[in-house]
C-alpha cells in the first residue's frame, strides 16, 4: 500500500475541513475538540453534504435531518439507515493521510 498525503498537521485545527477525493468517493478529512476524521462527505441517509456537520463527542449530526453517526465506526443513532463511511488515517512524517 502507498501512503497518500492528505494535509500537513500544523495546518489542522478545531473546525477544520477539506474534501478529499479518494477511489472515485468524495470523503470529508475535519478536526473537531481535537480529533481528527475522516469520512464519506455526504450522509447515507439523503445525500446530504456534511460539510457543515456538527461533531459533539463521538456523534456527527448531519445538518439536515438531524440524523447522528458514531465517528468511530459510522453507525447511525437509533439505525434508522445505512452506516457513514470512516476511513482510518495514516500518519508519516509531519502530514496525515490515507494508505491507497
Amino acid at each position: 500500500m502507498a501512503y497518500r498525503q492528505l494535509e500537513k498537521l500544523m495546518n489542522l485545527h478545531d473546525g477544520y475541513r477539506k474534501i478529499v477525493a479518494f477511489q472515485g468517493r468524495q470523503l470529508l478529512l475535519l478536526q473537531e475538540n481535537g480529533e481528527l476524521h475522516l469520512i464519506d462527505r455526504h450522509c447515507p441517509h439523503a445525500g446530504q453534504v456534511l460539510d457543515q456537520a456538527k461533531v459533539e463527542g463521538e456523534l456527527l449530526t448531519c445538518p439536515k435531518h438531524l440524523m447522528q453517526f458514531s465517528t468511530r465506526d459510522g453507525r447511525p443513532s437509533g439505525g434508522a439507515c445505512g452506516g457513514l463511511g470512516v476511513y482510518k488515517l495514516a500518519y508519516e512524517g509531519n502530514s496525515v493521510g490515507i494508505e491507497e
